[in-house]
C-alpha cells in the first residue's frame, strides 16, 4: 500500500495541524507565565550562557569546574545564539536575574523551589519579565517539533484520525510542554531532531523529491549537533539513508545527505577543540574512566527505568515535582502503542526496507548515548534526554494505533481518536493548574 496521502487527505490534515498548534501555544504560554524564574532544570545556567553572549559578544570560556550558574558553558552555541539574537532584536538585552538558591531545596519530590521567590517589585520584577521573554524562543522552536511530528505521522499512516491520535500523544504531553515553556536547549534539539527524522522518512517514501529531503535531513541533523551533543543519535539514521541512496545509484541525493551534515559535524569537532582542547565537549562533571560503579548501579537499581519513564512524560521543577501517581496511567496508552507499533512495523515489508531501520537507529542510538552518559559521566536518570526520539516514537505509535484500530469497529474509530485527544488535552489543562497551585501562594 502506498503510504503517501493524496491531495484530499493532505487538505484534511490542515485543520488538526492548526488545532494542535493553537493548543500547544496556549498551553506553553500559560506555563511560561506560571513557572517562576529558574524553576526548570538548569534554567539559570542556560540564561547565564545567553547573558554572557549578549554582554561579551563571545562564547563563555571553558570552566574547569561546575558552579551554580556557569556549568552549561560546555554546550554547543546554536540555541544560545538564537535566544541572544531574539533578545537583542526585541530590545530586551541581557536577563540579569539575581538567582538566590533556596537552602531548603532537596531533590526529594517535595516540590520545593530551587530558588528563593523575590520577584515582587523593582528591578527584580523587571528582570523576571525578561526571563519570560527569554523563554519565547523555546516556545517557537517547540512549534517546529509539533509541525514535524504531524507531517511525519501523515506520511507514515494515511488515516487522519490515527495520525492525530499519535501526534497528540507526542506533542501535547506535559514534560515536552513544560520544557518548551522554559529556557533550555533540549527544545532546540527536539525541533532539529524531529525535522531530521521527518526528512529521513520522507526521503524514503517520496522518491521524486529525494534531493529536497536529503538537504533537509542533512542540514537539520548537523544543526541538531550544534544544539546539543546528543544530536549525534541522528547520524546512524542519516548513514542508513545515505547507503540506500548509493545502492540505488542516486548520487545527487547521496551527496546532499553527506555534505551539510558532514560540514557541520566537522565544524562541531573543530569548535570543541578550539574551546576545550579536545574533540568532544568538556563536561563540568568530567568523564568517569572507571565505569564499573555506574554499570553496577544500572544493573542493581532498576528504579532508574521508572524514573526515566516518569520524567519523560511529566516531572516538573528540578524533577522534584511529579504529578499525582494516578495521572501517569494516561501515559501507559502511548507507551503501549509504541511497543505495538515496533512489532507491527517489523512484520510489514513496506516498513522493513527503510523506515523501520531509520527510526530504530535513532531511538536505539539515543538510548545508547543516554546509558553511556549515565554510566560514565553523571547519574541523572531523566527522560528529557530521550527528547531527540520524540518524532520516531510518534511514528511507531501511529502504526501502533493503526494496528490496535483493527480490533475496534470502524464506526467507533472517531470516538476513540476524540477520546485520546480529550484525555491529553485535559491532562495539559490539569498540568497548568497543578504547576500554578504549587508555585503561586
Amino acid at each position: 500500500m502506498d503510504p503517501r496521502p493524496n491531495n484530499q487527505e493532505r487538505f484534511s490534515w490542515q485543520g488538526p495541524t492548526l488545532l494542535l498548534s493553537l493548543i500547544y501555544l496556549s498551553i506553553t504560554i500559560s506555563m511560561m507565565l506560571v513557572v517562576p524564574p529558574g524553576e526548570a532544570p538548569d534554567e539559570p545556567a542556560h540564561i547565564q550562557y545567553v547573558d554572557h553572549v549578549l554582554e561579551h559578544r563571545r562564547l563563555p570560556p571553558a570552566y574547569g569546574g561546575a558552579d551554580e550558574t556557569t556549568y552549561e558553558a560546555h554546550q554547543p552555541p546554536l540555541f544560545y545564539l538564537a535566544t541572544a539574537a531574539f533578545l537583542r532584536v526585541t530590545g530586551t538585552g541581557a536577563v540579569c536575574y539575581p538567582f538566590v538558591s533556596n537552602p531548603d531545596f532537596e531533590f526529594t519530590g517535595d516540590g520545593r523551589r530551587a530558588f528563593v521567590d523575590q520577584t515582587r517589585g523593582g528591578k527584580v520584577e523587571r528582570a523576571a519579565r525578561r526571563v519570560m521573554l527569554a523563554r519565547l524562543p523555546s516556545i517557537f522552536l517547540g512549534l517546529f517539533s509539533v509541525w514535524a511530528v504531524v507531517f511525519l505521522v501523515e506520511r507514515v499512516r494515511r488515516d487522519v484520525g490515527i495520525g492525530v491520535a499519535a501526534a497528540v500523544c507526542f506533542t501535547l504531553f506535559p514534560q515536552f510542554l513544560f520544557s518548551s515553556a522554559t529556557v533550555t536547549n533540549d527544545v532546540g534539539l527536539s525541533a532539529m531532531s524531529a525535522i531530521a527524522t521527518m526528512s529521513l522518512v520522507c526521503s524514503i517514501i517520496e522518491g521524486p523529491k529525494r534531493t529536497f529531503w536529503a538537504i533537509m535531513a542533512s542540514l537539520s541533523t548537523g544543526l541538531a549537533l550544534w544544539m546539543k551533543a546528543s544530536g549525534l543519535c541522528l547520524f546512524p539514521g542519516l548513514l542508513i539513508v545515505l547507503i540506500l541512496s548509493v545502492r540505488r545509484h542516486q548520487w545527487s541525493a547521496a551527496l546532499w545527505f553527506l555534505a551539510p551534515a558532514g560540514g557541520l559535524g566537522i565544524g562541531w569537532f573543530l569548535l570543541n577543540f578550539a574551546r576545550f582542547g579536545r574533540w568532544t565537549p568538556a563536561l563540568p562533571t568530567g568523564w568517569n574512566g572507571e565505569y564499573s560503579e555506574g554499570l553496577q548501579r544500572l544493573l542493581s537499581e532498576p528504579w532508574w527505568l521508572v524514573s526515566t519513564w516518569g520524567s519523560f512524560w511529566a516531572k516538573f521543577g528540578w524533577f522534584n515535582l511529579p504529578m499525582p501517581k494516578l495521572m501517569y496511567l494516561v501515559f501507559l496508552l502511548p507507551t503501549a502503542m509504541v511497543a505495538v507499533g515496533i512489532v507491527a512495523m517489523a512484520s510489514r515489508p513496506s516498513f522493513r526496507c527503510g523506515v523501520l531501520p531509520v527510526l530504530s537507529s535513532i531511538l536505539g542510538t539515543n538510548l545508547l548515548l543516554y546509558l553511556v552518559f549515565l554510566v560514565t559521566a553523571d547519574w541523572q536518570p531523566q527522560g528529557r534526554f530521550l527528547f531527540p526520539s520524540i518524532a520516531a516514537l510518534a511514528a511507531f505509535a501511529a502504526v501502533g494505533f493503526d494496528e490496535a484500530g483493527r480490533w475496534i469497529p470502524r464506526r467507533f474509530n472517531r470516538v476513540a481518536v476524540l477520546a485520546v485527544f480529550c484525555l491529553f488535552f485535559s491532562t495539559c489543562v490539569f498540568t497548568v493548574w497543578f504547576i500554578r497551585s504549587n508555585y503561586v501562594p
